[in-house]
């Protein structure tokens, strides 16, 4: 009877350690992916990425910079694009975040190649601990093209204080595709304090009409 009592013990703790490991377990899926070139007043070509990826784990995930190896319809890899950040990093479950990043290719000489991109995306749990910005808040914007954005964002609580504040100005197309990604950093901001901002595409000399761009995403964030 005793040797009963620790085998069902044992299996109950397999079950409910296993149970626990997969509950932690990080996941996502893969929403959408445009890889388009573009070419720049001086002949040059440069590649612009967009990658969403959606959380589908039980708690909030750190989508880490990654990896993405740029290839065309045969397969081969014509760049690596290095240090992509997420907008957000950290994301609550069922929640997106995008990869956006731009590179110049030496690589390119063709802008109607057909280019895909294979992620090898970097994830960790959430640090349950960091502050997520709550207090802090959008209270004017002006689209000024998609290629720059301006506004203000003012720390509404009278108590709190944050570190390495980032706004970010997703752009989307009637598609639902994401055409651009604005970014500044507003750095510390103090309880109460508001702070301008004048986000910018990584492609600052690429203005794409407004009428293309007809959905914005703001997000405040904290960088990890």
């Amino acid at each position: 009877m005793k040797t009963l009592k620790i085998i069902i013990v044992l299996l109950l703790l397999v079950f409910y350690g296993c149970s626990g490991e997969d509950k932690n377990k990080t996941d996502f899926d893969v929403v959408d992916s445009n890889v388009t070139i573009w070419r720049e007043s001086t002949g040059e070509y440069s590649i612009v990425l967009a990658f969403e990826v959606s959380n589908l784990s039980v708690g909030s995930v750190f989508f880490k910079e990654s990896d993405f190896d740029i290839v065309d319809e045969n397969g081969n890899i014509i760049e690596t694009m290095k240090a992509v950040s997420a907008y957000p990093p950290v994301i609550k479950p069922k929640e997106m975040a995008v990869y956006y990043e731009v590179k110049k290719s030496n690589n390119i000489s063709n802008a109607d190649i057909e280019l895909s991109a294979i992620p090898h995306i970097n994830t960790s749990e959430a640090d349950k601990s960091k502050d997520s910005g709550d207090y802090l808040a959008i209270v004017d914007t002006n689209i000024g093209g998609s290629s720059h954005s301006a506004g203000i964002v003012k720390n509404i609580s009278y108590k709190t204080e944050y570190n390495n504040v980032h706004i970010a100005v997703i752009t989307r197309n009637s598609s639902n595709e994401v055409i651009s990604v604005m970014t500044a950093e507003l750095g510390l901001m103090k309880p109460g304090e508001q702070k301008n901002y004048i986000a910018k595409d990584r492609l600052e000399q690429r203005d794409i009409s407004l009428s293309i761009a007809s959905n914005c995403q703001y997000i405040i964030y904290i960088d990890p």
